[in-house]
């Protein structure tokens, strides 16, 4: 897809092979103006110092992974302020350096310019705005995180994320069974992101909806640039953050460290003064170091993070209908939240290796979570370890054809425990297992450009995945087993740019997804082991799409797909056991629909945004005992999302934006006998000065107002929730108000 939206230069270049004037399997990248504001907390930050030891990045693009923008020692190119053109946006999501412009799929790009002015750094959805065709419901609840949905994809998630491969600098956020988390992203220090929006399998094995890639800002090109600061909001928001980034002969380097907390909204309904439930404390911090090596380059990164949340719940209509933001009063009676310690650590090496483009990664992953649900406590404990490799050459006359392969292997070991819940503390237990998934996966791709207006690109890959449990609670251990999932996944795209920045493109896939280790381990009928009447999902993919644009003028993009699925996964809660989401599978599903996006800058401080998606998603055959939900809507997805913002930059540093958002209705369950979610729009206003000198200093300042109407609305829904508690309201209007200082910019 076309992207990026008004920006200074992020990245741009021509399109290069490893061994290129940019680097070692890089293109020549002109890096962000500054590093992004923040306040270091000492404590964390020196721990991530302590623990980056040898091991990062894993393997984002293999050959085409976009490389740390200024290599070390090298001077910066000045900053600009033209829009992207197409055909010199190089984007990597596709595991192969191609332009916007020539890719085969909906791709988008969003950098630095557009992740960071007067945003409030401390939810997801602030990073993805702008993006057709993927939707965020913000629970404001950090126990369980927001929802991300691409093209209908994941709204199944009850916490966490699913149907989405993540990865961030490299190390993949998704498990190897599916199931992906983001607690460790630091918004803060943000420089780029980009999407492929549509089944992402031959790519990256697991993954349905499609794939986000985040990555940290680039290294200063001075030696030391620092920056230091604070916001603070509504509902207790507070937040200080730091960062350090700089570049020497040899080694580059971006340090961060963000510590939040947030009192919540939700009313405690135990209490009658001002008292609320929803509360949470995160400290994170990340370090990236980059510098040559045996002829190539390495970037490692390593990032630690500490979360203590509190879980407020939903509430059902006729608490809704009250105008109440209370949290569900059994929530807070059983003291329901997550406590999360999570420490990552990986390194990827990419050069020339006996005449071939050669890379390797390696990363590993180590997490602790305490989870209180209204009926149980569960513990888990989670190693993960990957390797990635890969070779690639390219061939004939002007490097026509390129060939790529590789192999992936992962493996995840968990160690599970369950106790009642009495009153926020483990009771009796009543499931202990360890539980371990291995994966290997081996892939080839393909890009062939058989004149220069066409590039079509292939690729196929096979997945087998071995789900083991070891029960240890039955005394006869009779539910120890194993189960093993396999799945070949090919797909083909051909882009024609059949005049001066327009091109039209359309490619055929195929996709699976694995139930989650959760998913398999939460059986209805209480029995311990894995579920052995939950399949994976499967099916295939079909768009085409028509993009372009005039630099600093406008763009658009307009692109139509069909997606058909067999035994998607479905969420659903039963009455022994409210709050806790239990799987099964519909029987055959589909998505159609279609998104647009368009801007133009009538004036060159002044540019206009729209994007607009739609997405039919339902279920074609599914019943459930003498229940038939044929042609219902799949729950938990707005059929109808409409974006519009104004932008506003000027030559003095002033930034400001008004961004309105409405989201059509949304279902809350499978038979659609339930009120859905009310359609709403909310408008959310921020700006700022940036960069405002004082002496040897300079200063930032920005703030905003969130829900500037003051609009009551439902901001998540919890898909078939027991007793009717599908809703979770949004807060009301709410402001922020920040700052930073920088030093040695």
């Amino acid at each position: 897809m076309f992207t990026v939206l008004q920006s200074r230069i992020l990245e741009a270049g021509p399109e290069r092979r490893p061994g290129g004037s940019g680097g070692p399997g890089f293109p020549e990248i002109p890096p962000p103006s500054r590093p992004f504001p923040g306040t270091c907390r000492a404590a964390l930050l020196l721990t991530v110092l302590a623990s980056v030891g040898a091991t990062p990045e894993a393997v984002v693009g293999q050959v085409s992974n976009p490389p740390d923008p200024v290599a070390p020692g090298r001077a910066a190119p000045a900053d600009t302020l033209p829009l992207y053109a197409l055909d010199s946006l190089t984007v990597s999501v596709l595991r192969t350096p191609l332009s916007a412009l020539r890719a085969p799929a909906a791709v988008a790009v969003l950098g630095q310019e557009s992740l960071r002015p007067a945003k409030r750094g401390m939810y997801l959805e602030e990073a993805l705005q702008g993006l057709p065709g993927v939707q965020v419901q913000n629970r404001f609840n950090d126990a369980v995180g927001e929802r991300v949905m691409v093209r209908g994809f994941g709204a199944r998630s009850q916490f966490g994320i699913r149907s989405v491969k993540i990865l961030v600098d490299g190390i993949p956020a998704t498990l190897p069974d599916g199931q992906s988390t983001l607690d460790h992203l630091d918004l803060g220090s943000l420089g780029r992101v980009e999407a492929l929006r549509g089944p992402g399998s031959s790519l990256y094995g697991n993954a349905a909806g499609g794939v986000l890639l985040f990555r940290t800002q680039a290294p200063s090109s001075s030696r030391v640039d620092a920056e230091a600061g604070a916001m603070a909001g509504s509902w207790g928001s507070r937040q200080i953050r730091g960062l350090a980034s700089g570049s020497g002969p040899r080694l580059g380097y971006v340090a961060s460290a963000t510590h939040t907390t947030y009192d919540g909204y939700r009313a405690n309904p135990l209490d009658s003064g001002p008292e609320t439930y929803g509360a949470s404390t995160r400290s994170r911090g990340n370090l990236v170091l980059s510098f040559p090596l045996l002829g190539g380059e390495i970037r490692t990164v390593a990032t630690l993070v500490d979360l203590d949340a509190e879980n407020p719940g939903s509430l059902n209509d006729s608490l809704l209908a009250l105008g109440t933001r209370e949290a569900y009063r059994f929530n807070v009676l059983r003291q329901t939240g997550k406590e999360v310690t999570q420490g990552q650590a990986g390194a990827t090496w990419t050069g020339e290796l006996a005449g071939l483009e050669g890379e390797g990664a390696i990363w590993g992953v180590s997490r602790s979570v305490d989870t209180t649900l209204p009926t149980s406590v569960v513990t888990l404990d989670r190693g993960v370890l990957g390797f990635r490799g890969q070779l690639g050459r390219s061939f004939f006359r002007g490097d026509r054809l390129h060939l790529a392969g590789g192999v992936d292997v992962e493996r995840q070991s968990d160690d599970r425990r369950n106790f009642t819940n009495e009153e926020g503390r483990p009771g009796d237990k009543t499931l202990d297992q360890g539980e371990s998934v291995s994966a290997l996966a081996g892939f080839l791709q393909g890009e062939w450009r058989p004149r220069d207006d066409i590039t079509a690109v292939g690729g196929i890959r096979y997945d087998r995945l071995s789900f083991d449990v070891d029960d240890r609670f039955a005394e006869s251990g009779e539910a120890s087993g194993s189960r093993t999932l396999d799945s070949f996944s090919p797909s083909l795209g051909i882009s024609w740019t059949f005049a001066e920045g327009i091109g039209v493109y359309g490619n055929l896939s195929t996709f699976f997804e694995t139930p989650t280790t959760s998913e398999l381990a939460n059986r209805p009928d209480g029995a311990t082991g894995f579920n052995p009447d939950l399949e994976p999902a499967r099916g295939h993919s079909m768009e085409a799409g028509l993009r372009g644009g005039l630099p600093g003028s406008l763009g658009w993009e307009v692109v139509g797909f069909w997606t058909y699925t067999r035994d998607e996964l479905v969420p659903f809660e039963v009455p022994s056991d409210p709050g806790r989401t239990y799987y099964r599978n519909a029987g055959e599903s589909s998505r159609r629909g279609a998104e647009v996006l368009g801007w133009v800058q009538p004036h060159p401080a002044l540019t206009v945004r729209g994007v607009y998606s739609y997405t039919d998603a339902r279920f074609e055959e599914y019943e459930v005992g003498d229940e038939s939900f044929d042609g219902n809507p799949i729950p938990g997805l707005a059929p109808h999302r409409l974006e519009v913002v104004p932008e506003l930059r000027t030559e003095r540093g002033f930034f400001g934006s008004l961004a309105m958002i409405w989201t059509d209705d949304v279902p809350v369950d499978d038979g659609n006998t339930a009120a859905p979610a009310a359609s709403h729009t909310v408008l959310d206003l921020r700006g700022g000065w940036d960069a405002v000198p004082l002496g040897p200093i300079h200063v930032d300042v920005f703030g905003g107002i969130t829900n500037l109407l003051d609009e009551e609305y439902v901001s998540s829904v919890v898909v078939n929730a027991f007793g009717g508690r599908y809703y979770e309201p949004g807060p009301r209007r709410g402001f922020y108000l920040g700052g930073s200082v920088s030093f040695g910019r």
